[in-house]
């Protein structure tokens, strides 16, 4: 059997439309492709601009940390510093206190030893060569006008209840808003002034 020319152009024209239409499916697959690549990219691209924004946000944070840590230890030396130099000056003072102290309790003594105007070192042999000179007299006043002193606890109520209930010396100075040295001292003079009675 013999095809005639025409079955065999009708046949290449279906071929032909055939793979005209199957052509344009071939084409959107590779853009398709191409299009997702490129999506990817996009992507990528913006998730690598946000990682930058995010460390760039962590080194101004850690900048700004270290900034605060260095003012925040220049500070601390500064008070350490100043608490040492108000801890010379309690030390200071206490041990002008302690002289003061030591000062009262020999001059309250020696009043105490005078009888009927004269001292007792008086009758004290002096040393050879040297001559005693007369200590003032201190002038008596009646004892109507000489208001007794008041002691070291009765002058510090609140300290000392403080202290007795067994708060520590840096509580008892925080509540009575004084100085750890100056709390001290005043326990100490106490507890001497207790001993002495």
């Amino acid at each position: 059997m013999s095809w005639s020319p025409w079955v065999y152009i009708v046949l290449l024209g279906a071929a032909a439309i055939l793979y005209g239409w199957m052509q344009p499916k071939i084409r959107k697959q590779p853009t398709a492709v191409g299009g997702q690549a490129a999506d990817v990219e996009e992507t990528l691209e913006q998730y690598m601009a946000e990682m930058e924004r995010d460390n760039e946000e962590i080194i101004s944070l850690i900048a700004d940390m270290k900034q605060e840590t260095l003012s925040k230890q220049l500070s601390q030396q500064e008070q350490i510093v100043e608490l040492r130099q108000r801890l010379q000056n309690y030390e200071r003072q206490h041990l002008v206190l302690e002289t003061r102290l030591e000062q009262l309790e020999k001059s309250a003594a020696g009043v105490a030893g005078t009888s009927g105007g004269r001292n007792v070192a008086e009758g004290l042999k002096p040393a050879a060569g040297i001559v005693p000179q007369p200590e003032p007299q201190a002038i008596e006043q009646p004892a109507e006008t000489q208001p007794p002193q008041p002691t070291v606890r009765e002058r510090y109520p609140e300290l000392f209840d403080l202290y007795d209930q067994g708060k520590s010396i840096d509580t008892v100075a925080k509540a009575t808003g004084m100085a750890r040295g100056e709390v001290q001292l005043i326990l100490q003079l106490a507890k001497r002034e207790e001993s002495s009675l």
